[in-house]
């Protein structure tokens, strides 16, 4: 029988059902841990991505995105710097009577994205890390998160500045 008249007549779900798949995790011909069936991923080569652990391999930030609404801002090694807060000179506006008129600075500076607090009320910042409280201080800015000025973030759901970098 010529295999294009069975897989034309075999229906997309139906696949062969065999009892010998192998027990998961374990590792592949290639020595990567496989932890998933990945058969059905349209690009397998997402698992098998290598997590190198070595400080000095460390990657440098590209860019920063913020956005808050509809505004969206990106941050690039080359630009100056992106100030939030009420003044119509800020790049992201905001319209809270807790924030400052340049309420604070988003940077990047030796090879880091980094926020810096200009207010009297503060900035808070939630990330994988947990909470931080920045009153007149700088922090650098990893992966994503959230910023609220002003204003605890449990307060102000919508009007914060979500945060990426790549």
């Amino acid at each position: 029988m010529n295999s294009e008249y069975i897989n034309d007549r075999r229906e997309q779900n139906d696949r062969r059902i065999t009892d010998n798949a192998p027990p998961f995790p374990f590792f592949d011909s290639e020595q990567t841990l496989v932890r998933e069936n990945r058969r059905r991923m349209p690009d397998r080569r997402i698992n098998n991505i290598q997590i190198d652990n070595n400080e000095a391999s460390t990657k440098e930030a590209t860019r920063l995105f913020l956005w808050h609404k509809e505004e969206v801002c990106e941050l690039f090694p080359g630009t100056e710097q992106i100030i939030v807060g009420r003044s119509q000179s800020c790049e992201l506006i905001f319209q809270n009577k807790y924030t400052s008129r340049q309420h604070a600075r988003f940077k990047f500076e030796n090879g880091e994205f980094s926020i810096t607090d200009h207010s009297t009320n503060g900035t808070y910042i939630k990330n994988d890390e947990g909470e931080v409280f920045l009153m007149g201080e700088k922090m650098e800015l990893h992966g994503s998160g959230i910023v609220s000025l002003g204003t605890p973030i449990e307060y102000v759901e919508k009007d914060v500045i979500h945060y990426f970098c790549p």
